[in-house]
């Protein structure tokens, strides 16, 4: 098998199979389930991330800067 992709890829894609909406647990078993072993809290942690709306991602280094519009 070559490289697995960032787990910021996989969550998106996750998330796009999943229909756009998704809890913790489906992201999480579909990462597991497509990908082996991944790290559970390297996955929240991007999961947070890359949730716009979680009041808690602007603690994280990628989110102090402005995102871009495109």
């Amino acid at each position: 098998m070559g490289k697995k992709p960032f787990v910021w890829q996989m969550i998106k894609e996750a998330i796009e199979e999943l229909g756009g909406t998704a809890y913790y647990s489906d992201i999480k078993t579909y990462i597991w389930n497509k990908f082996g072993d991944v790290n559970e809290g390297t996955i929240n942690a991007q999961i947070v991330v890359c949730t716009v709306n979680h009041p808690s991602r602007i603690h994280y280094p990628e989110n102090k800067k402005p995102r871009s519009s495109d």
